[in-house]
């Protein structure tokens, strides 16, 4: 056949040809992007919740995620890991102590999905009830540190201290606070509110103020003036007063003996001799001023001592450890008594030095009996009766002792016996002077008895004199803030 006669092809058909060639291609090409865009897509999206979900990587997990707008759970991943995120911030706060802050956040989440929460972890909810548990606990401890505080302020001293020890970490000041207590509560368990010297007396009023009996030397002008007094001695010529801050004021001079007690700081006690006065400092250390003759004041190498008494010429300490220091007038023999007596110088915890003819040491035993050391063996008490002794005073000649049924008795020098002082009921303190007794009833008056030739034991008008609970912590041996003699 010839060429004229052959088909002639349409341009329009090849035209279409072509077209649906393109399109053809035009779709295998989307086909192809759409595939690859989809494993990229689940690719992502398979990076994103690996990181959620086995790596806890939520950051990167979640700016993964983000990418991939509404694709499959892209959204509740993100929600998820956003609520893990916010979960342990809260739990951060938590283990902080930002209880309220914590608690806001848990209760957002309370009943949100979180990723990844292991059974060993406390649901949000569960996080709430501890925290309510501890901001009850907190709001106590708030309420028992401002009672604390109220209490030293109006100082209740043993009150505020066992409120403080139930605040372990409460905060920073707890431990300046007790220590504070300690030493308050130590200056008032061994304070004197009442002292019978040789030629007057005085007591220490509810208010802090002193009152005197007896010849007056030119003292009461200048004890009017003193003020917040928690303890007295006035067993010599100085009458010395202990503050409740620690300081200590005193009469003044005596002949060529200038007493000058205005840099002592943080004294727990005070006990003044004839011409001299020593003062027991919180920490364990001795200061003394006035005649030194008979070395009455030589106490600057005694340490850990936690009790001080005078007699007219000599000193004595006792430490933690139950040890006996004495300096002085007649020291030597009393100790010599004592070395050769130790089975019976044991478990001291109280001591009183007495004697201006002839010193004496007399010591309180944890068994509530007495002891007594003399320079020689001519002149005794007889003390082998007594028991059930709280408290002793050591006079010139005689010692008393007070019993916790509020009795008192007293030894006198070579008597060879000793008797209960009849009159005398529901004693709270005693002191003794020269030739002289004065006590301290349980409603603040105070009554003497013996020597009146100067008017020392005209007390009858003193009706407000302070009495201590502290004075009841001697014999309490669970209280950690009374030393404790060592056996």
């Amino acid at each position: 056949m010839s060429d004229a006669k052959k088909k002639k092809i349409p341009i329009r058909a090849i035209y279409l040809a072509e077209i649906s060639l393109i399109i053809l291609l035009l779709v295998f090409c989307f086909f192809i992007s759409a595939e690859s865009t989809r494993r990229k897509l689940l690719a992502t999206y398979e990076d994103g919740t690996e990181m959620i979900v086995e790596s806890e990587n939520y950051e990167d997990g979640i700016a993964l995620l983000s990418t991939l707008g509404n694709y499959k759970e892209s959204f509740s991943y993100i929600e998820k890991a956003n609520n893990r995120l916010t979960y342990n911030h809260a739990v951060d706060l938590f283990n902080c102590g930002d209880y309220e802050a914590a608690k806001s956040i848990f209760e957002e989440l309370k009943d949100a999905d979180i990723a990844n929460i292991k059974n060993d972890e406390k649901s949000p909810s569960s996080y709430i009830k501890d925290i309510e548990l501890k901001l009850a606990e907190i709001e106590e401890k708030d309420a028992k540190y401002k009672e604390a505080l109220d209490c030293l302020d109006s100082r209740d001293y043993l009150t505020a201290y066992g409120l403080l020890t139930e605040l372990d970490g409460y905060n920073e000041k707890i431990d300046s606070l007790l220590e504070e207590c300690k030493t308050a509560i130590k200056r008032l368990a061994f304070s004197n509110t009442i002292s019978a010297g040789v030629r007057f007396s005085a007591g220490v009023t509810e208010e802090g103020r002193v009152e005197f009996a007896g010849t007056d030397p030119g003292y009461k002008e200048k004890l009017d003036t003193w003020y917040d007094i928690v303890s007295v001695s006035a067993k010599g010529h100085f009458i010395i007063g202990l503050k409740n801050d620690g300081t200590v004021v005193t009469t003044g001079q005596i002949g060529n003996y200038r007493i000058d007690t205005s840099d002592w700081r943080d004294i727990i006690a005070v006990s003044a001799g004839e011409l001299f006065i020593v003062g027991l400092k919180s920490d364990g250390t001795l200061t003394a001023q006035g005649h030194n003759g008979d070395k009455q004041i030589d106490i600057d190498e005694w340490r850990n001592i936690v009790a001080v008494a005078t007699g007219a010429r000599h000193t004595v300490g006792l430490d933690a450890n139950g040890e006996i220091y004495i300096t002085g007038f007649g020291s030597k023999g009393q100790l010599k008594y004592i070395e050769n007596h130790k089975d019976e110088w044991t478990d001291i915890v109280a001591i009183s030095a007495g004697g201006r003819r002839y010193s004496y040491t007399a010591a309180l035993k944890k068994d509530k009996t007495v002891v007594v050391a003399y320079p020689n063996n001519l002149h005794r008490f007889d003390v082998s009766d007594w028991d059930d002794i709280i408290a002793i005073a050591a006079g010139d000649s005689h010692l008393v002792g007070l019993k916790s049924s509020g009795q008192v008795v007293v030894a006198t020098l070579d008597s060879g016996k000793s008797e209960v002082i009849d009159g005398w009921e529901n004693i709270k303190a005693i002191s003794a002077g020269y030739e002289f007794t004065l006590a301290l009833t349980e409603t603040g008056n105070v009554e003497g008895i013996g020597n009146e030739w100067q008017g020392q034991i005209n007390v009858g008008g003193w009706d407000d004199i302070m009495r201590k609970n502290e004075w009841d912590l001697i014999f309490d041996e669970d209280k950690e803030y009374m030393f404790q003699v060592q056996k």
